[in-house]
């Protein structure tokens, strides 16, 4: 049976924040486009937590001829581990502010 489409707003904050840090790490204008496929973000989506699809460079996906760039993944990497630890540190921060400075 057919699922419901995932859809996230291409101006929804962290959709440009994650774009600045990707173009950013890749050195290269990020487009952010919706594809059709399956996946089981679709999850998460009904549960109210946005999600985003984040490929790396390769071809022939679910393929005996299936290949991964090897050297994309340290750009990836990087977005990732930025994103995060800009977010780990704004949550300190909100936690701090709510809780006080004990």
């Amino acid at each position: 049976s057919a699922s419901e489409r995932v859809f996230l707003p291409a101006d929804n904050p962290l959709i440009i924040e994650l774009q600045q840090i990707m173009q950013e790490h890749f050195s290269t204008p990020i487009v952010i486009r919706s594809e059709n496929g399956s996946s089981d973000a679709r999850y998460f989506s009904n549960k109210g937590f946005p999600i985003l699809i984040i490929k790396v460079v390769g071809e022939g996906h679910h393929t005996t001829e299936e290949y991964l760039h090897i050297p994309s993944l340290k750009p990836l990497y990087n977005t990732l581990q930025t994103f995060i630890q800009q977010h780990t540190k704004t949550e300190k921060a909100l936690l701090k502010q709510v809780v006080g400075n004990d």
